[in-house]
């Protein structure tokens, strides 16, 4: 009988060492703090303010030129020039930023009738459409707006 309970010790001993332990400092992703959520939001982590500029697509003309500069104090201004349109002139708005509760969009104050939001992200702003949503397929590069 002694043997028989050796026998299974001895085969129990390695499995329960094989079993997922949590470290006492691992936290849970569900778990992580506001701070560290703070620290990792593009408008806390990124050097987002600066001149953004970019050729996005346009439905009668060559494309529209977009220079779009965003202040630390949570102000744009944006100039659109219409490519290859003679009578147009440039568009200048200015306005506040909003960003969403995660701090990766904004949404530019004073353009209400068109998509007016912004992903930010390292150097770069990607323009969303009506949804809200990042534009996707073989046409999502053109529109991207760079910082200068």
């Amino acid at each position: 009988m002694i043997k028989r309970v050796i026998v299974t010790m001895i085969f129990a001993l390695p499995l329960s060492a094989c079993s997922e332990q949590k470290e006492p400092n691992q936290i849970a992703p569900t778990e992580q703090s506001e701070a560290f959520k703070q620290a990792h939001q593009s408008n806390s982590a990124l050097d987002w303010d600066g001149t953004y500029t970019g050729k996005l697509p346009c439905a009668d003309c060559e494309g529209i030129i977009y220079t779009l500069t965003l202040n630390s104090n949570d102000t744009y201004t944006l100039i659109r020039h219409y490519e290859g349109d003679k009578n147009s002139q440039d568009d200048i708005l200015k306005g506040k930023i909003l960003w969403n509760d995660n701090g990766s969009i904004i949404t530019l104050q004073g353009m209400d009738n068109e998509p007016n939001q912004f992903f930010v992200g390292e150097n770069t702003l990607f323009k969303l459409n009506e949804a809200g949503e990042r534009i996707k397929g073989p046409i999502a590069d053109l529109y991207m707006l760079t910082k200068k």
